[in-house]
């Protein structure tokens, strides 16, 4: 299945600080196998975030991966998920699987690359024997709205603030169906928390809104280029920090939400 993380408004929800997350919760203890997409322009911050370069030993080894070699693919006509999988960066024992984002100059030339090879993209990440997470740019860029309408479901990422939740319901038609809600670096003391904005949005469910927990050291080990090995290596611990407790809550429901929304076909 295509699961699109993508929020109206950039830089405010945590949307790829979710997605990882979300990854890493789905394909851990032998749940489903994850591919995950940068789809940013001149931002690798699904690579940042996830690890150290350095310390994988990738190095420039990098540059032949990820969103360029499908790019490279797509033109040949031979993209598929041999070449998804060639692609990629696998963690978990290759349950866990990372196209890294682009490295070329010009956005221009990236968006240009999208847009040629999205549709290539798609049907090659439906193809993949498990969930397929895409990073998509914040915002209403064309290139965006072309990645958004082919997915199967698309987590809708959102900062606790009624009036760019009011914005984004006034300005987009996205099926609800369609949609899982996500309040991103959540604070539960918030007056606008997750009861009081689903009692006053009607497109807010309980099956179809969730929430993640902002965690300090989740926070810190992104910013450490760590936080496959901080998620892991917390995963299964039983003793954790308030904060690092109720975000693993949170993920864990979260897997289990859009589960069901992708097995019911987004209805609850």
């Amino acid at each position: 299945m295509k699961i699109g993380f993508w929020s109206p408004v950039p830089g405010q929800a945590g949307t790829t600080a979710a997605l990882i997350g979300t990854a890493v919760r789905m394909a851990a203890d032998g749940g489903y196998p994850c591919m995950m997409f940068d789809c940013h322009y001149q931002n690798q911050r699904l690579s940042d975030y996830l690890y150290q370069k350095e310390y994988r030993g990738l190095g420039e080894y990098e540059g032949a991966l990820g969103m360029d070699a499908l790019f490279r693919y797509g033109k040949a006509g031979r993209l598929a998920q041999e070449q998804l999988r060639s692609a990629a960066i696998s963690f978990l024992q290759e349950r866990l699987f990372l196209i890294a984002g682009t490295r070329k100059s010009s956005p221009e030339s990236f968006y240009q690359e999208l847009a040629g090879a999205s549709d290539d993209i798609l049907r090659a990440g439906a193809g993949f024997d498990g969930h397929s997470l895409f990073d998509l740019e914040a915002g209403d860029r064309r290139e965006t709205a072309g990645m958004l309408e082919g997915m199967d479901l698309i987590v809708v990422c959102f900062p606790q603030n009624p009036m760019i939740i009011r914005e984004y319901f006034q300005k987009y038609s996205i099926p609800l169906s369609k949609c899982y809600f996500l309040l991103g670096n959540y604070d539960r003391r918030s007056r606008f928390n997750e009861r009081n904005l689903r009692s006053h949005f009607r497109g807010f469910h309980s099956y179809n809104l969730g929430r993640l927990s902002h965690c300090t050291g989740y926070g810190d080990a992104l910013c450490r280029q760590d936080g496959l090995r901080y998620l892991l290596r917390n995963l299964k611990k039983e003793r954790l920090q308030k904060d690092a407790d109720a975000m693993f809550r949170d993920l864990d429901r979260i897997r289990d939400q859009i589960q069901r929304r992708l097995d019911k076909g987004g209805y609850h």
